[in-house]
């Protein structure tokens, strides 16, 4: 049975991309249960045939036929496919491309710890992000020319149909979600991504949209599942993860670009969602 992680260090998978630009992609029909791991890639996983159960943060995903999972960088998760004749696409993107974007910023963060389209509660969109799936594939295997660019656009329909999508936000504001309450909620996550760096307080984003700060608590909390200086935090750590990955800067002055007053801070807050310090994050991604 072929062990499709290439090389596991502890529980750090490193991907050995096919491409230049951060994609490897490949389908799967092995029953096999995988090691526990995270890398630093973001992983979609489509099934076709058979039952797929992913394991993340002590939960039991499964997933039917038709079912799309995504797994955001940095989470530890563990896929098993109990029945021998099953398939199921599986595509891993450097996410250092994608997160530079603040518009798939937002959507990106928003996705975390996974995010999965079922195929029973949502065909129409499982079925339009299935075709852009497979014609990543088809792209992936017959590499004509700009292959990588024409793969790259799918990536990018693929993220906004989901930021399009009302399902992206918290299921306990899904039944009575609005057109306009979503579009201010999206633009408070667009101004979070272009202004962590200054720490925006709860109260002054809160002030922006004219709301108290118990009511933005209550709006932010029910459209994005988290609180909102969590949801912060998650944006500068995103950020330092593209930084760590594509350029040489020194941690302490990423920690600064990043909002963090104090290098002690940057790595506390680091390790609370890598399990690693930034400096190790660095060498695992060598």
């Amino acid at each position: 049975m072929k062990n499709l992680i290439e090389k596991l260090d502890g529980t750090h998978e490193t991907i050995r991309y096919k491409t230049e630009n951060g994609i490897r992609m490949y389908l799967n029909k092995n029953a096999y249960t995988y090691p526990i791991h995270w890398h630093t890639g973001i992983e979609i996983i489509y099934t076709i045939k058979s039952s797929y159960f992913v394991a993340i943060r002590n939960k039991c995903v499964k997933m039917e036929p038709n079912d799309i999972l995504i797994i955001p960088a940095g989470e530890l998760h563990s896929p098993s496919a109990p029945e021998e004749y099953g398939e199921r696409f599986l595509l891993q993107i450097d996410c250092s491309f994608l997160s530079f974007h603040k518009e798939m910023r937002s959507i990106i963060n928003l996705l975390k710890p996974y995010y999965i389209i079922k195929h029973n509660d949502c065909a129409e969109l499982a079925n339009e992000l299935s075709a852009l799936i497979i014609m990543i594939w088809h792209e992936y295997t017959a590499e004509h020319r700009f292959y990588q660019t024409q793969i790259y656009s799918l990536i990018e329909q693929f993220f906004v149909r989901i930021g399009r999508s009302n399902l992206i936000f918290n299921q306990a504001a899904n039944a009575n979600i609005s057109n306009s309450s979503m579009e201010i909620f999206i633009n408070v996550c667009n101004y979070i991504n272009s202004n962590f760096a200054l720490n925006p307080t709860l109260e002054q984003v809160a002030g922006i949209i004219g709301y108290s700060k118990s009511n933005f608590c209550r709006f932010f909390k029910q459209y994005s599942g988290k609180s909102y200086y969590d949801y912060l935090l998650g944006v500068k750590i995103s950020h330092a993860d593209a930084l760590l990955n594509t350029t040489e800067k020194k941690i302490s002055d990423i920690a600064l670009e990043c909002g963090f007053n104090s290098i002690s801070t940057f790595n506390r807050v680091f390790g609370r969602f890598h399990g690693c310090s930034p400096t190790e994050y660095r060498k695992l991604k060598v």
